[in-house]
């Protein structure tokens, strides 16, 4: 014979209007936890400074970790010499990634450094946890407050409630500007509708190169307008 149903009791809830479910106080807020967010966040921290990280993915990194890149540029200056020119988190990530043999450095006219992605991911994790930053993730800013040309506090939508962020420091690494924009802070764009259409096009070509091509393009072709292939040694073609 089957057992008999527990009976589920059950109660209706709504959510409470007006305050913000979780407050934070801390020195330094970062809103954006990709490679500039983490670079702030980690520097901060290292300088005696309370961070709370803040991300609308569930995870850390961005693109250098929740993509298919896997690429560093633009850290070495051009051969024959290579002189390293940007410091900061790169000399921990490099070592630690390096000896881990998650890391390879490629020596052309420049040197690029490719990368093991989930390896990264698990740096980026532990070093924040080493550092005692708060982080929230999965939230939206939802409603910026400012004292005249400062901003106050920022609050975020997340699936556990709003979370209310008072700081006396905001950095915005959102690479989009969103929390300047929600600010009502002067934010740039091109003139030219045209010129904004032709970045969202590079942008997108260069998606697809870098998804074929995991390598720094040290040579690329153009024809009719767009890119016709890259090259480093030998070429291959773009997707059409």
């Amino acid at each position: 014979m089957p057992h008999a149903l527990t009976e589920l009791k059950v109660r209706t809830v709504t959510k409470p209007a007006g305050t913000a479910s979780h407050r934070l106080d801390t020195d330094v807020c970062v809103v954006g936890a990709g490679v500039s967010g983490i670079s702030a966040a980690i520097e901060s921290a290292q300088l005696g400074r309370e961070v709370v990280l803040v991300d609308s993915l569930p995870v850390l990194g961005g693109q250098m970790v929740n993509s298919l890149i896997g690429l560093f540029c633009g850290v070495y200056g051009n051969g024959p010499d290579y002189r390293q020119l940007t410091h900061g988190i790169f000399d921990g990530i490099f070592a630690d990634l390096e000896a881990s043999g998650d890391l390879h450095v490629n020596r052309g006219h420049t040197i690029t450094v490719t990368y093991d992605e989930v390896a990264l991911g698990r740096w980026v994790e532990r070093r924040i946890r080493e550092l005692g930053i708060r982080v929230v993730l999965g939230a939206s800013i939802a409603g910026v407050e400012r004292d005249g040309r400062r901003i106050a506090a920022v609050s975020f939508a997340t699936r556990h409630g709003t979370v209310r962020v008072t700081a006396p420091g905001f950095v915005d690494a959102t690479g989009d500007a969103a929390l300047a924009w929600e600010a009502g802070l002067a934010c740039r764009v091109p003139k030219s509708a045209h010129t904004a259409r032709m970045i969202s096009s590079m942008r997108s070509r260069w998606t697809s190169v870098m998804t074929l091509c995991r390598y720094f393009v040290t040579k690329t072709k153009w024809r009719g307008g767009r890119i016709h292939s890259v090259c480093q040694y030998g070429c291959s073609d773009t997707p059409s």
